[in-house]
């Protein structure tokens, strides 16, 4: 892809099909040539919830701000 984006479109897409290239699209370049949001910022990582501790609620530890 990020060939394809500097050089002949049409005859770089024919040689990557002739030559069954494959691109990960790992580039930022590449994302946004395929409107996909680039792993960059934060858009690098997911958000994994776990859904059975989620459904039984999570407990937290009360601090008191007070100096004594």
């Amino acid at each position: 892809m990020i060939r394809y984006s500097f050089e002949e479109t049409v005859n770089i897409l024919v040689e990557a099909a002739i030559h069954c290239e494959i691109d990960p699209v790992k580039g930022v370049s590449e994302n946004i040539m395929l409107g996909q949001l680039a792993k960059v910022g934060t858009g690098c990582f997911d958000v994994v919830l776990d859904k059975k501790n989620a459904r039984r609620g999570w407990k937290f530890k009360l601090v008191s701000s007070q100096v004594p």
